[in-house]
């Protein structure tokens, strides 16, 4: 069992980054009650309580997004010579806590060492939060990469779909076409705006190459309806499909 801090000596750890990182999973975990990736303390971490207003996700994320760029300025003068550079921007396919959870996609393209990765993406961000900060923007004129890897929205419906708002409760009587509320067509809408606004904008940088991550199709199955499944159960849906492979039993 990992040694319990105080607040303070946690704090002061993570803002000074003398945390080992070997030792982060002992004292942080994804919260299972937030719909999205969110960093919360483990109950038994620390001897006392945290101020409500401290926000550990957002802490860990600096932490980690520092000892990043930190390595990445060091390992600029050993850049191999005509390397090209990504910007990747968006969510938890992009970037996750390598300690708690397995390497995102953007990880295993730096891994690979064909490209120099710059790494922008945050778990828990929506694609709203991400078009209203505009950091990529700042940073793409900064690294002037090649490449731009971008992949946001499914936060955004995740959130939709965790308050009950975007799915109509089952009724044998509805089509099957029939089930997404005004609400949520009109996050579909949103969505779309959002990804046609940075497409919009990224045409400032004629030469760059812009790779979009999505799903193909939605997958509530899978981790047993750990992520999309269980607020489809909540409205009384039990109809599943994963790919091609229906499965009826309502």
């Amino acid at each position: 069992m990992a040694k319990r801090l105080t607040f303070n000596e946690c704090e002061t750890a993570i803002a000074q980054r003398t945390m080992p990182l070997e030792k982060l999973p002992d004292y942080v975990d994804f919260d299972p009650q937030s719909p999205i990736p969110k960093l919360v303390f483990r109950a038994d971490a620390l001897i006392d309580q945290p101020p409500p207003d401290y926000d550990v996700d957002a802490e860990i994320y600096r932490m980690l997004r520092i000892i990043s760029e930190e390595r990445d300025a060091h390992l600029e003068t050993f850049a191999f010579v005509g390397q090209k550079r990504v910007v990747a921007e968006g969510d938890s396919w992009f970037n996750l806590p390598v300690l708690i959870r397995p390497p995102a996609i953007a990880d295993w393209i730096e891994r690979n060492g064909r490209f120099r990765m710059r790494n922008i993406a945050y778990w828990g961000h929506t694609l709203e939060r991400i078009l209203r900060d505009q950091e990529y923007m700042r940073v793409l004129a900064q690294e002037k990469p090649e490449y731009f890897m971008f992949s946001a929205g499914g936060n955004d419906l995740q959130l939709g779909l965790a308050n009950g708002s975007y799915v109509y409760t089952y009724d044998p009587a509805r089509p099957l076409d029939q089930y997404l509320t005004k609400e949520g067509e009109a996050a579909l809408v949103q969505i779309e705006k959002g990804y046609k606004t940075l497409l919009a904008e990224l045409s400032q940088f004629p030469a760059l190459k812009i790779i979009c991550y999505g799903y193909d199709y939605p997958r509530p199955l899978v981790k047993g309806g750990t992520y999309i499944g269980q607020y489809l159960r909540k409205k009384r849906h039990s109809r599943s499909f994963d790919g091609a492979n229906y499965r009826l039993d309502y």
